[in-house]
């Protein structure tokens, strides 16, 4: 919970921590993903908010893919439109 907005919830805009380090590093994602104890599997948290989700994730970013945010807006139970600024790094 964000202390200036209350009622609000951040989280990543990776699927999971496992698919971005597959994406960062394939040839060594088996290796670091034997030892997550921690795998940010956020592509199941999201489902499960019932707030209304602002998406953040810049269309050129390098390093978490634009697919994975969009993944996560298929998966939320609301369906709006999304609004994709254009495109930007990742800050």
């Amino acid at each position: 919970m964000h202390l200036l907005f209350p009622d609000t919830d951040a989280q990543n805009t990776f699927t999971s921590m496992d698919s971005l380090v597959q994406h960062l590093s394939p040839a060594f994602a088996r290796q670091l993903s034997r030892n997550m104890t921690n795998k940010w599997e956020t592509d199941r948290i999201v489902p499960n908010i019932s707030r209304p989700i602002l998406f953040l994730s810049g269309r050129a970013d390098e390093i978490v893919p634009p697919h994975m945010m969009t993944a996560l807006y298929k998966v939320i139970p609301v369906t709006t439109s999304p609004s994709l600024p254009p495109s930007h790094p990742h800050e």
